[in-house]
This record gives C-alpha cells, sequence and structure tokens, in this order.
C-alpha cells in the first residue's frame, strides 16, 4: 500500500484586505525538525522576463483550469507554486521533470528555486501595506525523511519543519497553524487526517493593503451578475486620475495600494455578454506583464465605480495540475525517492482563498506622489467612464514585476 503525502495542501492561502494582518504568529507546539538542519544563506537569482514569463504562463494554466461558470473565482498563482516548488524538490525521473515543466517551463528546478526565493525576499511588506507568507511541512511520526530535502525547503523557502503523530492534535496543531498565518482569515484546512496521509506541505499568504487614494463615495446600484439577474450592492464611487488601459476586447484600471509596490487591477470587457471565465488564461502573457507595468504611465481621469465585495474560495487542485502536465505525481508510479525511501505521491492540493474589498483598501500603491498631486488637481471635464457593473476580471499584481499574486473573476457581487 502506497503512502500519500495527501498534500500539497498547501496552497492554503488568504487574501484579506483591511484586517489588520500582523506578523505571523508562533503559537504552534510541534516537534520542530529544524534542529536536523541549519538553513545556509543562498544567493538566490532576480527576477527578469524569463522568470515574470514562465510565472504568468503557470498563473495562465491554473486559472483556466479552475473555472466554475456563475461563481466567484479567487486563486493565488504564488501560494500554488511555492507550496508545489517545495514538493518538487523531493521528486525525482519523470515526476520531477512534469513538476519543472509545469512550474517552470525550460526553467529548471534549481534556478526556480533561486528565483523564488530572491522574488519572496524582496516583495514590498510594510504596515500600510502588509505581505506575509509562510510555508510549513508536517510529517507523520516513523517517516524517514531525507536530510537533503529539509535543507533545501529550509534554506529557499524558510519552512517550518514539524514531526507529528498525525492523530487529531495534530489537526488542530495544522489548523492553528493556519490560522495564524493568515491572521485568523483562515480558520482551518483539514477536519481529519487519512491513514495513508505521511505528510502535508503548506503555503500560506495573507494580505492587507490601504488604498493610496482612499474611495469617500459609496452609493448602492444594480449589479448584473452572470445568470443576467439584478443585484443591488455597494459600489466605491470616485472621479480620480489613475492607471488606465485598454485591450483589444476590454478596458480596465489600476488602482494603487500605499507604499506602490502592487495595484488592484480590474478588466471589465466589452462585450456585456462576455463569459469571463477563462478570460484572464486567454490573455497574451507579454501583453499582460506589459499592461500592468505600463498602466502606472497612462494616467487618466476616471469616473469609477467599483463593487464592493467579499467572499470565500475553495478547490481541490489535483485534477487541473495532472491536466497541466504533471499526472504521475498523483499516481502509485510517483517518485518522491528525495523526501524518503518509503513509497509517497501526492494526494491532492487543497487551495483556499479569502478577499474582501471595500472603501479602506486591499493591497499595493504604485505611483503615491503622482497620485497624490492628481486627486489634489481639478479633473478633466470630459472622464472616462468605468463602471464594474458586471462580471469582471480582477488581479492584485506586482507592478514591479507585471506579476499576479492574486486572480480572480467576479460573477456575483453578492
Amino acid at each position: 500500500m502506497k503512502n500519500f503525502f495527501a498534500a500539497v495542501i498547501a496552497l492554503t492561502l488568504c487574501m484579506g484586505m483591511l484586517l489588520g494582518v500582523s506578523a505571523c504568529g508562533a503559537r504552534v507546539r510541534a516537534t520542530d525538525l529544524l534542529s536536523l538542519v541549519t538553513p545556509n544563506e543562498v544567493s538566490g537569482k532576480a527576477s527578469d522576463d524569463k522568470f515574470a514569463a514562465a510565472y504568468t504562463e503557470f498563473a495562465k494554466k491554473l486559472c483556466a483550469g479552475s473555472e466554475r461558470e456563475d461563481e466567484n473565482v479567487l486563486i493565488s498563482p504564488l501560494s500554488v507554486m511555492l507550496a508545489l516548488s517545495m514538493t518538487a524538490n523531493g521528486a525525482d525521473g519523470t515526476t520531477r521533470s512534469q513538476m519543472e515543466t509545469v512550474l517552470g517551463g525550460d526553467i529548471p528546478l534549481s534556478e526556480l528555486n533561486e528565483y523564488l526565493y530572491t522574488y519572496v525576499k524582496n516583495l514590498y511588506n510594510a504596515d500600510n501595506c502588509k505581505l506575509n507568507i509562510a510555508n510549513s511541512i508536517w510529517f507523520r511520526d516513523g517517516l524517514n525523511v531525507k536530510n537533503p530535502f529539509l535543507q533545501d525547503c529550509a534554506d529557499y523557502y524558510a519552512a517550518q519543519l514539524y514531526r507529528e503523530p498525525f492523530n487529531q492534535a495534530t489537526v488542530k496543531k495544522i489548523n492553528l497553524w493556519v490560522r495564524d498565518n493568515t491572521d485568523k482569515m483562515i480558520d482551518k484546512i483539514i477536519d481529519n487526517i487519512n491513514a495513508d496521509t505521511a505528510m502535508y506541505l503548506i503555503n500560506a499568504i495573507a494580505f492587507d493593503a490601504k488604498w493610496a487614494t482612499k474611495f469617500e463615495d459609496t452609493r448602492k446600484d444594480a449589479f448584473t451578475n452572470s445568470k443576467g439577474e439584478k443585484e443591488e450592492v455597494t459600489y466605491l464611487c470616485d472621479e480620480r486620475m489613475s492607471g488606465y488601459f485598454e485591450l483589444d476586447d476590454a478596458k480596465g484600471i489600476a488602482l494603487d495600494y500605499k507604499g506602490g509596490r502592487y495595484s488592484f487591477v480590474a478588466i471589465l470587457p466589452n462585450d456585456d455578454d462576455a463569459d469571463v471565465n477563462g478570460y484572464f488564461a486567454s490573455l497574451d502573457t507579454e501583453s499582460l506583464i506589459s499592461t500592468v507595468k505600463g498602466a502606472k504611465n497612462n494616467i487618466a481621469a476616471v469616473k469609477l465605480r467599483l463593487p464592493q465585495f467579499k467572499f470565500d474560495y475553495t478547490t481541490e487542485l489535483g485534477t487541473v495540475l495532472s491536466e497541466m502536465g504533471m499526472p504521475t505525481a498523483f499516481t502509485p508510479a510517483a517518485d518522491f525517492s528525495k523526501i524518503s525511501d518509503e513509497p509517497l505521491a501526492i494526494g491532492n492540493v487543497i487551495h483556499k482563498t479569502h478577499i474582501e474589498v471595500d472603501k479602506d483598501g486591499t493591497k499595493a500603491a504604485a505611483v503615491t506622489a503622482i497620485y497624490g498631486k492628481a486627486t489634489a488637481a481639478p479633473l478633466p471635464e470630459n472622464p472616462i467612464e468605468l463602471f464594474f457593473d458586471r462580471p469582471f476580471v480582477f488581479m492584485i499584481a506586482d507592478n514591479e514585476t507585471g506579476m499576479p499574486i492574486f486572480v480572480g473573476t467576479l460573477a456575483t457581487a453578492k
């Protein structure tokens, strides 16, 4: 009988705005395996066009496989990639080569480790714009884990490493770790542990930021959901100078957060009846990256209506990832011999997210000084009207690299 490390359960991610995310807690009491390894200083590798393109391609394919008709969707490609990349360091043979191709395209895993290490290390994180990332790996008592795997996870991913009996007390500890590292926005990720589960690899992301320019006005009005039904929602309303862009079949806006590193990007298809499912995946990778990076340089007067919304999202990504090109990792033929000599395979990948958007913020900021000056000056007489009163695509994007940290679709604002 093959043991399963049921998870890159991972992808517990959380995107919570306006909830006062604080430094990660340290209340979990478990047997810490870091005594077996001493994290080393690694050189890392700075983000470049090759990494941004590979990451964005991964994000597009992941989102394409996660579509849900008439439902809101929220995925963090960064969370999924971090959890899977940790796991890939324990893979060998066909399993490893498939995971490498899905995660980085032509980028070998050793190089992807370096890119991710540097990227995460250099992500902006401050009081007015918080982005906290944490990784942990939980091993069942009795599983003989190889030190080189532990070393890679400690060096490149700062993973907390725990050995536990995998009983209900362990369930509570894992859920407490998730709760602490998502600032209580996600209470739990598992209800119980199956007898064949040998390990969990978990990534958590907590995000909280204020708008660079706060919304002062809200009003009730109708939102036409993906079923064509009218919903009364609260809109954030404003006339402001902001990053505006047009695509071949859509238009959008990039709203900065304090700090200048991140922005909320909303894309509205021109066709009122357009299906937003799969729209993000259909975008040209190079154009998407350049659009996000260049939005701060294309400032326009915009009369804006953006719905205030809040929702949770949970999905299992095993089938999606198999179809993306790494099926072997989920079968008895999986080779994770770099983790342990015992037979291991991925049982599933659980991804859980949370988001809130209101008048105070979300996350990130671009050119704060420019926006401050712009909003203080008189607006042109004929601003562009951009009303997000029907389904649209949104991202929390990294302005510096053009890479999306979160990607979602709003099918209903209720």
